[in-house]
């Protein structure tokens, strides 16, 4: 897997023109690839999936988010959402998986 660096930014988004990345931005988004990109096991990912869909029925959304940051985004879903709404969308997610298929997107 390609290692991405703050020195060495991932390929942009294809059809976001929004807002640029500041510097502390992509720092931030660094911490964020640090703390969530981990693989999980099968097993525990359903259990985290069944944990994040009882808080949000029981309207817990900040344990909601929570729980779902750490749960591995299907690749491609994860590039698209980043080439239409950018680095910020996808920032706060759990991109394993989707760095594995493709490395130099994120």
């Amino acid at each position: 897997m390609t290692v991405l660096s703050p020195t060495r930014r991932p390929n942009p988004p294809k059809y976001f023109k929004g807002e640029i990345m500041t510097e502390q931005d992509w720092e931030e988004y660094y911490a964020d690839r640090e703390r969530l990109d981990e693989p999980v096991p099968p097993d525990v990912e359903m259990e985290m999936l069944k944990k994040a869909l009882e808080a949000c029925e029981q309207s817990r959304k900040a344990e909601f988010r929570e729980i779902s940051s750490h749960i591995p985004c299907d690749p491609a879903w994860a590039l698209a959402i980043k080439d239409c709404n950018g680095f910020k969308a996808v920032s706060k997610r759990n991109l394993y998986e989707a760095k594995k298929v493709y490395p130099n997107d994120f």
